[in-house]
């Protein structure tokens, strides 16, 4: 089983360079960490939260159980740190400016499919698993809170209107992804990328 073909996962599969052979502890560490991260996500993705197993996400990740369970303490603490890997942490500091724009292009991307599967996979299995449900609480909010730094760097840069309820407007960027999820997971076309940016950029713009 290989899942990590996707765009989002494509980092942690590349070969390390010969010249980068000699890798401190602490840097083997966390490419072993962001690995794994990246296997429980996408088995997330593909079989649901109650069919992945710490075994499938090993072999996934190229690992033994034993490495699994020496960084995370339980299914569900990976689980939410693959989430929070793959919905929150892909965006860089620097470039928080683009957050809108990255948001909606994933609400609809092609490649970008195997993200909303997981989107879809945590939600439906939260409302089954209230100790989920609580722990996604925080990786949501963190959702949020990247966007609405997003529309804040916008207004700054003058490429959004000043007026807008920041966090309302985060929340609703949250609900359009989950909602396209879901269309997508039906079989209903998505919109274009490019039409639904220009869309948003032309609903946020501030006014001549």
């Amino acid at each position: 089983m290989r899942l990590l073909a996707t765009r989002w996962l494509s980092f942690v599969v590349v070969e390390i360079p010969s010249s980068q052979a000699q890798q401190s502890g602490s840097d083997k560490t966390a490419r072993t960490r962001e690995r794994i991260l990246a296997a429980a996500a996408a088995v997330v993705a593909a079989k649901g939260y109650e069919n992945a197993t710490l075994a499938e996400i090993a072999e996934e990740a190229g690992y033994s159980i034993g490495a699994l369970q020496g960084q995370f303490r339980s299914k569900l603490n990976l689980v939410v740190e693959a989430t929070r890997y793959a919905l929150v942490n892909t965006l860089p500091p620097q470039q928080r400016e683009h957050a809108v724009t990255r948001q909606v292009e994933r609400a609809v991307d092609p490649a970008d499919a195997q993200l909303r599967s997981l989107n879809l996979e945590i939600c439906v299995a939260a409302r089954r698993h209230p100790e989920l449900a609580a722990a996604m609480l925080e990786v949501v909010e963190d959702r949020r809170a990247r966007l609405q730094e997003g529309l804040e760097a916008g207004i700054e840069a003058g490429t959004i209107r000043a007026d807008l309820d920041r966090e309302l407007l985060s929340i609703v960027l949250l609900a359009l992804y989950g909602g396209l999820a879901c269309r997508d997971a039906i079989g209903h076309q998505l919109p274009a990328s490019q039409d639904l940016v220009d869309c948003f950029a032309t609903l946020l713009r501030p006014p001549d």
